[in-house]
């Protein structure tokens, strides 16, 4: 299944915004400012084809703060170590979990109850934030279920499609 990642059901329905950003109780700052970059970044295109800001406001929670995941779409940023929530959906508790360094990992993972949780991880927390700037500045480019990103530089960083 291929998703485009602008104009998610995970994050607009009908032009606001759906979920809840989620970062590790004990997460290093970098990952709330990996939040900030998405959410300030957060565009839609309006019933006339005009591209608005999508206003975001009290949607950030820490990872103690869900109690079931699968309850509501989320945006979870951070590594499995760093963030419950992301650990839970992975199953581990391993930093860096499947990446090598430079490398960073968007995902969506669906649940049974209909609703998704985007993961943004990376194998330290400069690539997570990399990652959230990838999706921030470089949503036509994203594409997929699961996209591998390895680079230094959002600009220039090399994105692939990984699974379905």
């Amino acid at each position: 299944m291929i998703i485009k990642f602008t104009q998610s059901i995970l994050l607009l329905l009908g032009g606001e915004f759906n979920s809840y950003f989620v970062v590790g109780e004990n997460s290093p700052s970098i990952d709330s400012l990996a939040m900030v970059d998405i959410a300030v970044n957060m565009q839609y295109t309006n019933n006339d084809g005009e591209i608005e800001q999508v206003e975001v406001v009290d949607v950030t929670k820490l990872d103690n703060e869900i109690n079931d995941y699968t309850a509501q779409n989320l945006i979870s940023v951070g590594m499995p170590c760093d963030n419950s929530v992301t650990a839970d959906i992975l199953n581990t508790t391993e930093c860096e979990f499947g990446l090598s360094e430079n490398q960073a990992l968007i995902e969506l993972s669906f649940h049974d109850t209909g609703y998704t949780t985007m993961i943004v991880r990376g194998y330290d927390s400069n690539m997570t934030r990399l990652a959230a700037q990838v999706i921030a500045n470089r949503t036509n480019d994203l594409e997929g279920r699961k996209i591998l990103i390895s680079g230094t530089e959002y600009e220039t960083a090399n994105l692939t499609v990984l699974g379905e």
